[in-house]
């Protein structure tokens, strides 16, 4: 991330923080049914912990896991600070930090998520592997990206990049990101693939994987588990 990205950014979610009450527009979601779709399936995927350690990496304002908050530790990673405060409120333990050279506890959490925060960063696979990197052997890591192979997303970025000369965040393929993850000793357990137009949202297990639903998903969100004997 440039500095002038990230100042932009940071000046954006801490405005936001301050000043944004629906706490679906204050992260920068697209609709309230949306956000919904996102949040309880990433839910459901860490389950109901308790007396673990957990990493949420690019928090924001802590609302995804606050709800665990009272019987587990949860340390929220982002680089606003009134984000952090926000976060903190909701029982998270704040820790500012960009996440563009994160320097993380290595294998010190049971869980560890990310909720498409990575996207405004220049290489946002990488920083998902720094964040996999921290989570113990047998532990979970739960990551929900834009889709790289999204029509919808595809024609939006062509919009943006050609007649509003402005680039939208960055997208992620589901097989690079399956990939790289599995060099680094992860299975992968679940995915999850996320479809919204107006008027229609809904999700789709991608157990049964096909062409047509990687091109018209939205979002992935994926639950990997670290092996034991790494």
């Amino acid at each position: 991330m440039t500095e002038k990205n990230k100042n932009y950014w940071q000046s954006y979610f801490d405005k936001k923080a301050k000043e944004e009450d629906n706490i679906y527009k204050r992260v920068g979601f697209v609709s309230e049914k949306n956000t919904e779709l996102v949040r309880n399936t990433v839910r459901s995927y860490v389950g109901k912990p308790v007396g673990k350690k957990i990493m949420d990496a690019g928090c924001g304002d802590g609302m995804v896991l606050s709800h665990l908050a009272q019987d587990n530790e949860i340390d929220g990673y982002d680089f606003s600070k009134n984000m952090l405060k926000l976060a903190a409120e909701q029982g998270l333990n704040p820790i500012y930090s960009d996440l563009t050279n994160p320097d993380l506890p290595f294998e010190n959490y049971d869980i560890a998520i990310s909720v498409e925060a990575v996207t405004l960063l220049p290489d946002p696979i990488q920083t998902l592997i720094k964040i996999a990197q921290s989570v113990k052997p047998n532990g979970v890591a739960v990551f929900s990206v834009l889709n790289k192979f999204s029509i919808i997303r595809g024609i939006a970025s062509l919009i943006y990049k050609y007649a509003l000369k402005k680039t939208l965040p960055q997208k992620v393929s589901y097989f690079e990101l399956k990939a790289c993850m599995a060099k680094e000793g992860f299975s992968l357990e679940s995915a999850t693939f996320v479809y919204w137009l107006p008027g229609i949202y809904l999700n789709s297990s991608a157990s049964r994987f096909t062409t047509l639903k990687l091109l018209f998903a939205n979002n992935i969100i994926f639950k990997f588990r670290k092996n034991e004997n790494q």
